[in-house]
């Protein structure tokens, strides 16, 4: 397709037509007959010079599509659209690995209600949830909200949650940051489930007096400020999955005294590490928050380091394989399951550790799973039984399999470049 339009316009445009092919007959059918009221409803430019008329043919001569082929299809779309705007994709899209990690790890630890993200750019952690609740067999959650930060996209989450079963969302534009939010924001205790990835680095401006969810403290960073106030949306027994960068895990000061009162206050369930070059457009390392409703003090919080995990799908970009993405939920839901102490029924041996709150004190409260979980990692000497020794040199056999994959791809990029000076 070629035209006066940008490339993410012509992707808005297949987007709609992917979303109305799969959802609805009736406006699909007048497309066919009427090019141009396709145009005038999807808000695009008629003097665009738009094949669309082969468009539409094209698709309606095709076989029907099942569902899950047109949510794939529109998956994708919302990725490449993350690729080519990521400003009007609300920054910087959830891929794959990470939404699928959050998502899925959520949804076996609660059946949700109400499930809420208050950053959700194109929706794609919602709809992560709701595709791994849906293989576990649970109901649609009641209410369905999220706040997404640029007017443009509000149709595009609308569609995206529609795909995926949910007929009546709420979705609203919201601000960058939380303290923005006026009287009609979200009510306190008022959601179940709370899924996001929040942006980072904001530095305000803040707000003249502290908002009613400065609990733990006026950081006044981004990542803190936006942690405090999806706490606050918790409900009593919730439960949420926050992205946050690797360095709040560790940063002193004011974020220090944050990450004090939360540990003591029983609300950080879980750290989980990722490793880098997940995002397109970025090396940053992230961790996965998993976060429960305040009630007390904690006597555990369960650290699990995925740094070592995934293969370099292109040049700059990682991806997680299904088998990783089961394996990092699976460490996280079993030690749930098995409460205090159960790392061990867990299978996460060199992967996650649970670890005692005093020992996180006497760490002067750093959050990094590597931290805790590296210097523990058994050798094959030192494990008697027979199967853990296999799963440990199978873990063992893969990350150096990884490790050859990454050499092999980097010697590729470096005789292309010799070649360029014909070398």
């Amino acid at each position: 397709m070629r035209g006066r339009l940008r490339m993410p316009d012509y992707l808005y445009l297949l987007l709609a037509l992917v979303f109305v092919r799969s959802q609805e007959e009736e406006r699909w059918s007048r497309y066919v007959k009427d090019t141009r009221a396709a145009l005038r409803e999807l808000e695009l430019p008629e003097h665009a010079e738009v094949p669309l008329a082969e468009v539409v043919r094209f698709l309606d001569g095709g076989p029907p599509t099942s569902g899950e082929e047109s949510r794939q299809a529109f998956d994708r779309l919302l990725e490449l659209l993350s690729n080519t705007d990521p400003g009007g994709a609300g920054g910087f899209f959830t891929p794959r690995s990470v939404s699928h990690v959050m998502g899925g790890a959520l949804a076996a630890r609660r059946r949700a209600k109400r499930l809420h993200d208050p950053f959700c750019r194109t929706g794609e952690l919602l709809t992560a949830y709701l595709e791994a609740s849906a293989e576990r067999g649970d109901e649609t959650p009641v209410a369905v909200v999220g706040r997404t930060p640029t007017e443009e996209l509000l149709p595009v989450v609308r569609m995206n949650l529609t795909m995926h079963g949910v007929e009546q969302a709420q979705v609203l534009q919201g601000p960058w940051m939380p303290g923005r939010l006026d009287e009609s924001g979200d009510r306190p205790g008022s959601f179940d489930t709370v899924i996001t990835n929040p942006p980072f680095g904001s530095l305000g401006p803040w707000p003249d007096a502290p908002p009613r969810y400065w609990r733990y403290g006026t950081t006044r960073s981004s990542e803190f400020d936006w942690l405090q106030y999806v706490v606050s949306c918790l409900s009593p027994d919730g439960r949420a999955a926050v992205l946050m960068p690797a360095g709040a895990g560790f940063r002193g000061s004011a974020e220090r005294l944050t990450r004090t009162r939360l540990i003591q206050d029983g609300v950080v369930e879980c750290v989980m590490a990722l490793p880098t070059h997940l995002f397109e457009r970025t090396a940053i390392q992230t961790h996965i928050w998993f976060l429960r409703s305040p009630g007390g003090r904690a006597e555990q919080v369960l650290f699990v380091d995925g740094t070592r995990l995934g293969s370099m799908a292109t040049r700059t970009r990682r991806e997680l394989s299904d088998a990783e993405i089961d394996r990092l939920v699976t460490v996280y839901t079993s030690w749930c399951e098995a409460g205090t102490g159960g790392m061990e029924q867990a299978g996460g041996a060199g992967l996650g550790r649970a670890v005692d709150t005093a020992e996180i004190e006497a760490n002067d409260f750093r959050l990094e799973p590597a931290l805790y979980v590296r210097e523990h990692v058994p050798s094959a000497g030192a494990i008697d039984d027979q199967a853990a020794v296999r799963s440990h040199l199978a873990e063992l056999s893969a990350h150096l399999e990884r490790l050859h994959a990454e050499a092999r791809a980097t010697d590729g990029l470096v005789d292309k470049r010799l070649r360029r000076y014909g070398l």
